[in-house]
């Protein structure tokens, strides 16, 4: 069992995860001080830099997620059945 590997695929994946879900609160918080404060006092660019964060990490995620995915055990014992 290549349980090095799957330890390095499973942290990557985990990474991945809460970088993304990181994202997802900062452009939530910046929808919402974009709600608070009013118009124009909020630079665009912090919108803009928290959706493109979210992007990034999604697709991040998704490759962690496929490669977990695509991760196969080898037996190194006989099975009994």
């Amino acid at each position: 069992m290549d349980l090095n590997g799957l330890s390095k695929v499973n942290d990557r994946l985990s990474r991945a995860r809460e970088a993304y879900h990181e994202a997802l609160i900062v452009e939530r918080e910046t929808e919402v001080l974009c709600l608070l404060y009013p118009r124009y006092s909020m630079p665009p660019h912090q919108v803009q830099d928290a959706r493109q964060r979210v992007r990034q990490t999604a697709e991040a995620y998704e490759e962690a997620l496929e490669a977990f995915s695509q991760f196969t055990l080898k037996r190194t014992c006989a099975s009994s059945a």
